[in-house]
């Protein structure tokens, strides 16, 4: 399965002073990446710096939504 992430430059990380992505992933939850998600996370967050796309090629069960969660509140926070 293939994911193409882009990156939204955009879009404000809150409006009207609330945070909507804050108010859906909770700072308190400390649930952690395995390392092969971590490296995803982290080079589509250095490549973000150049460009605005990245295409994920992961297999089923890699934790695709669990990984974009963490990107975008890395992104955001």
């Amino acid at each position: 399965m293939l994911i193409m992430i882009k990156s939204s430059k955009r879009w404000p990380p809150s409006r009207m002073g609330q945070d909507p992505i804050g108010d859906l992933v909770q700072a308190r939850s400390k649930t952690e990446l395995r390392p092969e998600q971590q490296d995803v996370v982290d080079k589509t967050t250095k490549t973000f710096k150049g460009k605005y796309s990245i295409l994920w090629n992961a297999k089923i069960r890699f934790g695709k939504t669990l990984s974009a969660l963490k990107l975008i509140k890395k992104e955001i926070l």
